[in-house]
C-alpha cells in the first residue's frame, strides 16, 4: 500500500489545506515583490525592465555594480548581492537577509562555499550544454551555472527555496533557466517533505510533524518535460534521495552520460534505507565510478570503501570521461591520506560527526585499509563522547 495512505486522514487534510493556502499566498506574495524589485533594479541600472535582448531573452543593457540592500517579502527581508562566477560571468543573488542557514549566511558574507562546483561545471562543460540541480536550494549553483550561460533546470522540494531562485532568474533575466518545484522519488505523485531550509528533505521514516505533502517526480520525468539535448552535467544534493534519482534517471544517464556531481551522505541515505555503497553500486551498474575530490585529484571511491566525512562531495564519470580526464585520477586513496581524514573529522565540533566516524571504522574493521592506529582512533572517540554523557545518579 502507498505510504501516503498510512498517514491519518485528519493530518493528511489539514496539512493539504494548510499547505494550499501558504503556497498560493507567498508565491503571490513573491510574484508581486519579484515585480517591483526587478523594476527597481532596473532603474537603478538605467535598465528599460521591458528591455530584452532577441537572442537571450536577458535585459538588454549590461549589469552595472549596484546592490539592492533590503526589500521585505513574505515577512522576511531579502537581499540582493552580485558575485563573479567563472569565465567572467556574474550574476546577482536574492537571499534572505537574516538566516541560520550556513550556506545562507556564508554567502551573507561573501564567502562562496559552492565556488570550486563551478570550477569543475566550467572545466567539464561548455555554454549552452544542458545542466540539471536537483536541490538547488538557494540557488548559489543554479545562478553561477546560468550565469556561465549553461541552460539549468532547478529542482527543489522547497517551496520558498524555488520562490528565491525564481527572483534570481526574473533579475538577471536568464531565460534559460527553468524551474521544478518537486521532490525526487520512485514514487511520483506526492511525497511527505520537511521543510527545514538546507536540511529539508524527503520524511522516509514518516517521523516528522512538520513534513508537507509536496508534488514527486522521477529524473527521466524532469529531463523529458524540460531538457533541450543531451544532459551534459547532474549536480545532486537531495538528502539520501540521491539513489532514487539516480533509479528514476536511468534513460537519461544511459543515453547523455552526464558528469554527476552528488552528496554522499551516509545519515541521509541511511534515513531512505541506502547506504553509501549501495549508491556507489548502482552508479557502477550504469558503467560509472565515484571519485572523492581532493584538490586537483579525483581519487577513486569503490562500494564499501570507508568514507570517513558524514558528508562529502563526489564526482562521478561515466567511462568515456574516465579516460577523458585520466590525468586527474588516482585509482588508489592511500592509508597515510585515509587516516589523515579521519583525524581531521574525529576532531569535529559535532558530535554526531564524531559518532558517525566512529561507528564507520568498527562497521569496516575488518578491511585491509583500517588499520589499528584507525580503530585506535574510534576508541578515543567512543571514550571521548560517554566522558561528556550526563552521569547517573542512583
Amino acid at each position: 500500500m502507498n505510504a501516503i495512505l498510512l498517514r491519518t486522514p485528519f493530518r493528511q487534510v489539514i496539512r493539504g489545506y494548510a499547505a494550499l493556502l501558504n503556497i498560493s499566498g507567498a508565491l503571490s506574495t513573491l510574484a508581486e515583490s519579484a515585480r517591483s524589485i526587478e523594476q527597481a533594479l532596473a532603474a537603478s541600472q538605467g535598465v528599460d525592465p521591458n528591455l530584452k535582448s532577441a537572442e537571450t531573452g536577458q535585459a538588454a543593457a549590461s549589469p552595472t555594480p549596484v546592490e539592492i540592500q533590503r526589500f521585505p517579502i513574505a515577512g522576511r527581508d531579502l537581499v540582493c548581492k552580485r558575485f563573479d562566477f567563472p569565465e567572467q560571468s556574474d550574476a546577482f543573488l536574492v537571499l534572505p537577509q537574516e538566516s541560520d542557514d550556513p550556506v545562507v549566511s556564508a554567502y551573507l558574507q561573501r564567502q562562496e562555499l559552492n565556488a570550486y562546483m563551478l570550477e569543475v561545471l566550467s572545466e567539464t562543460t561548455s555554454a549552452d550544454d544542458q545542466v540539471i540541480d536537483l536541490g538547488c536550494h538557494v540557488g548559489t549553483f543554479s545562478i553561477g551555472a546560468s550565469a556561465m550561460r549553461r541552460r539549468v533546470i532547478s529542482v527543489d522540494a522547497s517551496q520558498f527555496h524555488i520562490a528565491l531562485v525564481g527572483h534570481s532568474k526574473d533579475i538577471n533575466r536568464f531565460a534559460h533557466l527553468q524551474l521544478q518545484y518537486a521532490a525526487i522519488s520512485q514514487r511520483e505523485g506526492t511525497v511527505w517533505f520537511d521543510e527545514d531550509g538546507l536540511f529539508g528533505a524527503v520524511d522516509f521514516l514518516g517521523h516528522s510533524s512538520s513534513a508537507v505533502e509536496t508534488p514527486a517526480m522521477g529524473l527521466d520525468r524532469i529531463a523529458e518535460e524540460h531538457a533541450v539535448g543531451a544532459v551534459k552535467f547532474l549536480k545532486m544534493d537531495i538528502e539520501g534521495a540521491e539513489y532514487d534519482a539516480i533509479l528514476t534517471g536511468k534513460r537519461m544517464i544511459a543515453r547523455d552520460h552526464p558528469v554527476i556531481w552528488y552528496e554522499s551522505n551516509g545519515p541521509t541515505l541511511s534515513k531512505a534505507g541506502k547506504s553509501i555503497s549501495d549508491l556507489r553500486s548502482i552508479l557502477e551498474s550504469y558503467g560509472y565510478r565515484s571519485y572523492r575530490i581532493e584538490g586537483p585529484r579525483w581519487i577513486y571511491a569503490p562500494p564499501g570503501q570507508l568514507q570517513p566525512e558524514m558528508w562529502v562531495d563526489m564526482i562521478a564519470l561515466s567511462a568515456q570521461d574516465q579516460a577523458k580526464y585520466a590525468a586527474r585520477i588516482c585509482n588508489h586513496w592511500q592509508p597515510d591520506e585515509i587516516l589523515q581524514k579521519c583525524r581531521e573529522w574525529a576532531a569535529s565540533p559535532h558530535e554526531s560527526a564524531r559518532r558517525y566516524l566512529q561507528n564507520e571504522i568498527n562497521s569496516h574493521r575488518y578491511d585491509p585499509e583500517v588499520t589499528d592506529t584507525l580503530l585506535g582512533l574510534a576508541s578515543d572517540i567512543e571514550r571521548d563522547l560517554m566522558s561528556r554523557e550526563p552521569q547517573r545518579v542512583d
